[in-house]
């Protein structure tokens, strides 16, 4: 695959992705990794066994943090600390049901 897709900009950028650990998002951070950006993850644990996060090994190739989004002191923190230069906000729970 050309690194040089969407004209290299995510080339060296801090990406942050909430809800990396999900399905979207594990293809998302992905294919950011392949494009050469800094991936920085922010999402609950992988809502499956065995879970894509996992079996595409991401964990390895970035900076995976398991929090809940609404604990919004410490995203902020993430935040502050990464200094992401583009966000992706993926977090949402895969059900409805499961969000009430």
């Amino acid at each position: 695959m050309s690194k040089k897709i969407f004209g290299g900009i995510f080339k060296d950028k801090t990406v942050l992705v909430t809800g990396h650990t999900g399905f979207m998002g594990s293809w998302l951070t992905l294919w950011l990794n392949h494009l050469g950006a800094n991936v920085m993850g922010y999402s609950l644990k992988p809502p499956t066994e065995p879970s894509l996060f996992e079996s595409l090994k991401l964990n390895d190739s970035m900076n995976s943090m398991i929090a809940d989004i609404r604990e919004r002191e410490i995203l902020v923190d993430a935040c502050k600390k990464n200094k992401p230069d583009i966000i992706f906000h993926l977090a949402a729970q895969p059900l409805v049901r499961q969000s009430y």
